[in-house]
Formats: structure tokens, sequence, C-alpha cells
């Protein structure tokens, strides 16, 4: 029901049902966030991110869209878009 909470080990909740963040979720909830990128190859991208991840956390490249999926905390997803949305421009030497 409505009160019902299931807790797992953060290690494995990774492999469970995450919810995808929807700005509703509570700072250390674990959430889901697509992430498209429109100038950086996700790789670049990922490669880039991997250490702002927290050890309970992870981010995959999903490249044939050019999106990175990320699951961590609600306050640690913030912080990787706010991240992204700095790094995710054209490039000046175009």
């Amino acid at each position: 029901g409505e009160n019902t909470w299931k807790v797992v080990v953060a290690k494995e909740a990774k492999q469970t049902t995450i919810p995808f963040a929807d700005g509703q979720n509570t700072s250390d909830t674990l959430v889901t966030q697509l992430i498209r990128l429109k100038h950086i190859p996700t790789g670049d991208m990922q490669q880039t991110l991997q250490p702002f991840i927290s050890k309970e956390g992870l981010i995959t490249a999903f490249q044939s869209t050019n999106s990175l999926i990320v699951i961590d905390s609600a306050a640690n997803i913030e912080r990787i878009l706010a991240l992204t949305k700095q790094l995710d421009i054209p490039a000046l030497d175009q």
C-alpha cells in the first residue's frame, strides 16, 4: 500500500526497479535520470562525469540516442544535471 517501504542494500538497489527522477524525490532517494546530450558524445561525457557518481550510483552511455542513463541519489542527480548543462555546449573552435 501507500505506507509500505521496501528496504534494500544500496549496492543492490541499482539492479532493482528505481523510479525516474520527478523533482519530488527526497535528496537521498535513489532515482534514475535520462540525460540527452546535444553537443558532446556520450562516451566522452560518461568519462567526465564518472568521478562525480556516488559509489552506489551508475552511469551508462546509450550511444544510439546520445543519452546517458544515470542512477544516483536525487541530490547528486541535480549536481550531475548542472555539470552536464555547463559542459554540453557547442565547441568554441567550430
